[in-house]
């Protein structure tokens, strides 16, 4: 009787690794997450410059005004 028990649990156990198995046989396609209209990243390469430049600012603000400029930054 236990001679059977551990055959039935060694043919189930060959019998789900086989079907685990088979279902990761095919290749998923490759998913492509590039949202529309996206830039190629060589148009990217070279030297770029940086300059944060205030655009708008309240009325009351005495710390900053339009026009004012940060450092300039070369990336």
């Amino acid at each position: 009787m236990a001679c059977r028990k551990s055959i039935l649990r060694v043919t189930c156990t060959a019998l789900l690794a086989g079907c685990a198995g088979a279902g990761c046989n095919e290749q998923a396609p490759a998913v492509n997450r590039v949202q529309p209209n996206a830039i190629e990243k060589a148009v990217f390469a070279g030297e770029w410059y940086f300059l944060q430049t205030v655009i708008d600012t309240p009325y009351s603000a005495g710390y900053t005004f339009v026009g004012e400029q940060g450092t300039l930054y070369k990336i």
